[in-house]
């Protein structure tokens, strides 16, 4: 309930755009996401020498599902830093996707 009622608060008391408040909220999440995904990634890879009791099939599963979300997850803040920089382009993109999906 806090993440819904913290934007329209700050939008209020600020006299921002709700959308704009709600947009960090979920942008603020979305990297949450990701970092989480990464740090599992990375540690399947990398840390996972403790996880000795697993069977070592469902361990190599582990370790190819981490490393391809932390390569994922990688591309994606990859994107998000190149769009935060490019925001002309960002909005190119957006007018593209809005000609073809009603």
């Amino acid at each position: 309930m806090g993440e819904v009622l913290r934007p329209y608060l700050l939008a209020r008391r600020k006299r921002l755009s709700a959308s704009a408040t709600l947009a960090t909220v979920v942008l603020e999440r979305l990297l949450d996401i990701v970092a989480v995904v990464l740090l599992f990634g990375v540690f399947l890879l990398f840390f996972s020498g403790d996880l000795r009791q697993t069977d070592p099939q469902v361990l190599t599963y582990l370790k190819v599902g981490g490393f391809v979300a932390a390569v994922s997850a990688g591309a994606m803040l990859a994107l998000i830093v190149v769009a935060a920089g490019a925001p002309d382009g960002v909005a190119g993109v957006a007018a593209l996707v809005e000609r073809v999906v009603p």
